[in-house]
């Protein structure tokens, strides 16, 4: 009995990990990839530096070199705990021709040790025309 119990929750864990995830799609090659209209990915970074200052990084790929002319990157820093923003900051991202990706960086002093994440925004254009917008967040970092 044990067994056949044991069967079955490995079954229904592989059928429910085979599911895709909210805003994915398979392309004709059978590849799983985000729903997004012009942006390949993004990856962002926040790091405790000295003392009490965070390093911030955000950066998005386009899907291709001609479909994004114009990236504007939102950093916002908010205390983990009490919501509070320390950083709110709107970037235009410079185009790395060695990475592939529109890049934002910066530092963020803050006055109270705690947990910090930072909510990012990505906003990418072409011609002056917003292509789509991606909001994520970060991971949450401690400073003392």
């Amino acid at each position: 009995m044990k067994q056949i119990m044991c069967l079955l929750l490995i079954l229904t864990m592989v059928v429910a990990s085979s599911a895709l995830g909210f805003g994915q799609v398979i392309t004709e090659n059978g590849e799983v990839s985000p729903c997004y209209v012009a942006t390949s990915k993004v990856k962002q970074g926040i790091d405790p530096g000295l003392g009490m200052q965070l390093k911030l990084y955000a950066g998005l790929e386009p899907k291709s070199s001609s479909g994004v002319d114009e990236v504007k990157i939102t950093m916002k820093v908010m205390n983990y705990v009490t919501g509070v923003v320390v950083h709110n900051k709107t970037y235009n991202a410079e185009y790395n021709y060695l990475t592939d990706y529109y890049e934002a960086e910066d530092t963020c002093t803050v006055s109270t040790s705690g947990s910090y994440y930072m909510q990012i925004t990505y906003k990418a254009y072409k011609n002056g025309v917003l292509l789509e917008t991606i909001t994520q967040n970060s991971v949450v970092v401690s400073v003392e």
